[in-house]
């Protein structure tokens, strides 16, 4: 955890830097209006339009060897206290001299910027992705871009610049010193940047345990109290990647409060246990917020519809709680108390999950969402099934759903009702009859009532299709409702 007491150190671009004002304050705004970095844009200042992102660089050690990872981050995303003994480049400190870097090269050559307010977001997001990816793929390039909206260019010159790329970054080492040095060479990073460990090093963060406002990722509080926290110092917590790891423990999967989703999607761990987890992940929310929203937050935040948590109920996750006096397990099916209210004491924070015995090793699972949009958007209603089939009957099964009651929910008496029953069609329209006697939707401003109840009796059967997709025709659920 962050230790207050000490003025805040961190690198920004060349310079090494410290300050003892709020740590609550923006990220953004600091480096604005205090450092004039203003390539950085204020765009929506919700983490949505990626014109803010930055290099977030934190210090790992392999050995005797230090390196710094960077990941790309919205700026309105970070508070200054997110900072501390971090490395905080911004589009200004990847200028590499008299010459363009071949992401800001290749954006000119396809005329990919026309205002140019998203430019520097997209230049940022590309060299974030070249210091990252384990190898040059022009898809996976274009990911890492779906963070960055352009309002006027369109994005048809953006994808050309992305596989532009391609020929001269194929045979780069392995993200770590030699990849950093190699960029270098390439010209698309300074100089500085083989420094930047070195720096780092001399600003290494004591861990120290404080009262009051406990921040992970902060991307949901962030974003609804910006100007209550600019004149506080709230307690952040400042893992670093080798502690935000997922690990096999005692035959069960265990995830760190403070990993984030990108942690989790990069998990082989987790993986494993899933093999469909990166490309659902990848429809929580773009690669910039992934890489700040961590699993505790989505947990804590209570929220009906979060996604995170309806995969987790199905996986029959576990809490670990602790406290600076005592640690405690509760499941997670009971963390949730009612709207907004959880089992969490005074003084208790959420240390980690544990979930997947070896018996759900040998279970498939699915998620399902419904939104407007179909990536990168909030909830209507989303769901998460966990379940074994044997000789063609269901052996064992976990449903939840979200959007459907003041609580993210455990469909028990749903489940109850399909395992031991053969996997058919005929199970399954009468299991739904028994899920909507099980759901409470209400009407807002996401749908009503009515609505939210056949949108979730379609998830549930959408995750059989997906499944199941030579036991299950479709055809037979549309005999059923006409």
């Amino acid at each position: 955890m962050e230790n207050r007491s000490e003025p805040l150190r961190f690198q920004l671009n060349a310079e090494s830097l410290e300050t003892c004002g709020a740590t609550g304050r923006l990220l953004l705004d600091y480096l604005r209006r205090d450092r004039r970095a203003v390539g950085t844009k204020e765009g929506c200042r919700e983490g949505d339009c990626g014109a803010c992102t930055v290099l977030l660089g934190e210090l790992l050690h392999e050995g005797s060897t230090s390196w710094v990872r960077y990941r790309a981050v919205p700026a309105c995303m970070l508070l200054l206290g997110h900072v501390r003994g971090r490395h905080v480049v911004t589009i200004e400190g990847l200028n590499t001299g008299e010459t363009l870097s071949p992401p800001q090269r290749a954006v000119v050559e396809r005329g990919a910027t026309q205002c140019g307010f998203c430019t520097p977001g997209f230049v940022v997001s590309f060299t974030g992705y070249l210091l990252n990816a384990t190898g040059y793929d022009p898809e996976t390039a274009i990911d890492a871009i779906a963070g960055n909206l352009c309002r006027c260019t369109g994005y048809t010159a953006l994808v050309q610049a992305a596989r532009d790329l391609e020929p001269e970054f194929t045979k780069l080492p392995p993200p770590g010193p030699e990849r950093t040095a190699a960029l270098v060479q390439a010209g698309a990073l300074p100089e500085y940047f083989t420094r930047a460990a070195a720096e780092l090093e001399r600003m290494q963060v004591n861990a120290t345990q404080a009262e009051g406002l406990l921040l992970a990722g902060g991307t949901d509080l962030i974003v609804q109290q910006t100007s209550a926290l600019d004149s506080t110092s709230p307690e952040f917590l400042l893992p670093n990647e080798e502690d935000r790891v997922p690990r096999v423990v005692d035959g069960r999967l265990v995830l760190p409060g403070a990993c984030t989703f990108e942690d989790l999607r990069r998990s082989p761990d987790f993986l494993a246990l899933w093999p469909g987890a990166h490309a659902a992940l990848g429809r929580f929310a773009s690669i910039l917020i992934r890489e700040r929203a961590s699993v505790a937050g989505n947990i804590a935040n209570a929220s009906p519809i979060a996604d995170g948590t309806a995969i987790f109920l199905a996986l029959d996750a576990e809490l670990e709680l602790a406290s600076p006096a005592d640690s405690r397990r509760i499941p997670l099916k009971e963390f949730f108390l009612g709207y907004k209210q959880i089992a969490l004491k005074e003084g208790e924070r959420i240390a980690g999950l544990r979930m997947a015995d070896a018996a759900h090793l040998g279970r498939l699972v699915n998620f399902e969402k419904l939104s407007k949009r179909t990536q990168l958007d909030i909830a209507t209603v989303n769901s998460a099934l966990s379940i074994a089939v044997v000789d063609g009957r269901i052996e064992a099964l976990t449903l939840s759903a979200g959007g459907v009651a003041p609580i993210p929910l455990l469909l028990a008496e749903t489940a109850n009702f399909l395992v031991g029953r053969p996997l058919t069609a005929a199970t399954l329209i009468e299991a739904a009859a028994v899920l909507d006697g099980e759901i409470a939707p209400i009407s807002d401003v996401r749908g009503s009532e009515e609505y939210k109840r056949l949108a979730m009796r379609q998830l549930f059967w959408a995750h059989f299709l997906e499944l199941f997709p030579e036991a299950i025709a479709a055809e037979t659920f549309l005999e059923a409702i006409s």
